[in-house]
């Protein structure tokens, strides 16, 4: 019984994490000017919004 426990516990975990995750707010929605953070190769870096088209965003080249 132990052993279908561990088994089952990664994977309920992780359908879990997946049905909170859209339970949550809508994706934020920015103008022109707004300062962000950018995900890039694993580091946050500090941008601004350049231009908004259709919930695309183009932002300033990372620093």
């Amino acid at each position: 019984m132990q052993t279908l426990i561990n088994a089952i516990r990664v994977p309920v975990f992780i359908a879990l994490l997946f049905l909170f995750a859209a339970c949550g707010d809508a994706e934020a929605e920015y103008e022109v000017g707004d300062q962000v953070e950018v995900l890039a190769g694993g580091t946050w870096y500090p941008s601004e919004v350049l231009e908004v088209k259709n919930g695309s965003y183009k932002s300033s080249p990372c620093k």
